[in-house]
């Protein structure tokens, strides 16, 4: 399977998550798509990973990281919260 495009994995969780990317939840976490990355575990997982330096007013590095689990049809993949705890996202990746 190719890897999506955060596009892609915009339009396909448009039904479950219809506010996820849209422009002021983007704004309130002060990221834009461009942020995003899409990163494929070695056990075939899918995963996206934001980072942003300002968090509604805040200070210091907040991340966005969610499995990305695809629909059986166009519009039904989710988007779901990891509980990696304190392991770095990257590192998580490489075991999931």
């Amino acid at each position: 399977m190719k890897t999506p495009t955060i596009y892609d994995i915009k339009r396909d969780t448009a039904q479950h998550s219809p506010h996820f990317f849209d422009g002021g939840t983007l704004r309130f976490f002060d990221q834009q798509m461009k942020d995003f990355r899409v990163l494929k575990s070695p056990q075939g997982n899918l995963y996206i990973l934001a980072t942003s330096d300002r968090w509604h007013g805040s200070t210091g590095q907040f991340t966005t990281f969610r499995q990305y689990i695809p629909g059986d049809k166009e519009g039904e993949g989710r988007l779901v919260t990891v509980d990696n705890g304190d392991t770095p996202p990257e590192e998580y990746i490489q075991t999931h």
